[in-house]
């Protein structure tokens, strides 16, 4: 063992400049929740709405009809370019319960993507609700199911309105 004299890290009494309420005082930390670079941007699009994680590369897209948001999660599959950037899609899960949110989606793409080159909410808007009126333009599966346009392909952007 060390000369230490089982005062070290183990613990020990505290003797000294510390415990006589001296010390260094640490700078008050700042809440996380009210951090600028911490907060939930919100855009609502026709059918949409998105909240995006100002800073995080991560987005939940909130779609009016469930059905509709199934469509576009089976058309468009894990993955989808979003204004020239590649984004993960998933389907939202409650942190609580862990069952899915069935009219949420979660997009990410990543801290360092959004610090290299932010997504806007407003282009996640403006690309899920493309994404809405094709489910509708492709029409019904039998069971009432819309079905997004085979033409979008994984990944694919959907065509400019």
């Amino acid at each position: 063992k060390g000369k230490g004299k089982g005062k070290g890290k183990k613990g020990g009494k505290r003797e000294g400049f510390e415990a006589k309420g001296g010390g260094l005082d640490k700078p008050d930390r700042t809440n996380r929740s009210e951090d600028a670079r911490r907060q939930v941007l919100v855009e609502k699009g026709t059918h949409t709405e998105v909240k995006k994680h100002s800073s995080m590369g991560c987005a939940v897209v909130t779609i009016d009809d469930a059905r509709v948001r199934q469509a576009i999660l089976n058309a468009l599959g894990q993955e989808a370019t979003i204004d020239g950037i590649k984004v993960k899609l998933k389907a939202q899960k409650d942190k609580e319960t862990g069952e899915e949110v069935p009219t949420d989606i979660f997009v990410g793409w990543g801290r360092q993507v959004e610090k290299a080159t932010p997504l806007g909410e407003a282009e996640i808007a403006k690309f899920f609700d493309q994404m809405y009126n094709q489910a509708l333009a492709a029409g019904r599966a039998p069971g009432g199911v819309p079905t997004v346009a085979a033409a979008a392909g994984a990944g694919a952007r959907p065509p400019p309105l």
